[in-house]
C-alpha cells in the first residue's frame, strides 16, 4: 500500500534495492550529490532527447530550479495523489534506475504559450517539439489543467529549464 502522510514538498518517496525508501531534502541532496531533483514521467523520461549534452523542460507555473544548481533528473515510477480538499498526499515513487546528474543553464520563467518560440525545442523532450504539441503534454502532466480549453490553457504561465548532462545515466552512478 502506498505512503500516505501530510504533504511535504521536501521529501521523496525512493524506489531503491525493491523497497520505498522516504528522504528528507538534505539527505536526498547528501545521496546523490546534488542541489535538487527533478520529476519526469516514466514516458516523458524514456523520450529524453540528450543532443549536445543538453535537454530543454517545460513546466506549468514556476519551479525552483535555480541557474548553476545540479539537479537529479529521476524518473517518476508511480504517480502520487493529493486529494481536492485536504492536505494528506501519496507522494510520486521516483525510480534512481537511469538517473542523471544535469546543471541549470537557464531558466525563463512566466512564459505564456504565444511567447514560447522556436529555440525553445532545440532540445525537446519526444512528443514536446513545437508550440503546438506543448498544451497537450502540460495537460497530460498536471491534472490541475488537464479540463482547460486551448483558450484557457493560453493564459497558463509556463516554465522553460534548460539543463547541461554531467553525469549520463550510463557514466551516472545513482543507481548504485
Amino acid at each position: 500500500m502506498p505512503l500516505e502522510r501530510p504533504a511535504k514538498k521536501k521529501e521523496v518517496l525512493l524506489l531503491t534495492g525493491g523497497r520505498e525508501v522516504l528522504l528528507n531534502e538534505a539527505q536526498f541532496q547528501k545521496r546523490f550529490r546534488v542541489d535538487g531533483w527533478v520529476r519526469i514521467s516514466g514516458d516523458e523520461f524514456g523520450g529524453i532527447k540528450m543532443r549536445d549534452g543538453q535537454f530543454g523542460h517545460f513546466n506549468l507555473k514556476n519551479p525552483n530550479h535555480v541557474e548553476g544548481k545540479r539537479y537529479l533528473i529521476i524518473k517518476i515510477e508511480r504517480n502520487g495523489a493529493r486529494p481536492a480538499g485536504t492536505k494528506k498526499e501519496t507522494p510520486s515513487l521516483l525510480s534512481p534506475d537511469g538517473a542523471f546528474v544535469a546543471r541549470c543553464v537557464r531558466v525563463e520563467k512566466n512564459l505564456r504559450y504565444d511567447s514560447v518560440a522556436p529555440e525553445h525545442f532545440e532540445y525537446p523532450v519526444i512528443g514536446v517539439d513545437n508550440k503546438e504539441s506543448l498544451p497537450k503534454a502540460i495537460k497530460k502532466r498536471y491534472p490541475s489543467v488537464r479540463d482547460h480549453s486551448d483558450e484557457q490553457m493560453g493564459k497558463e504561465e509556463i516554465t522553460y529549464t534548460l539543463f547541461k548532462i554531467e553525469e549520463p545515466p550510463e557514466a551516472s552512478s545513482v543507481a548504485q
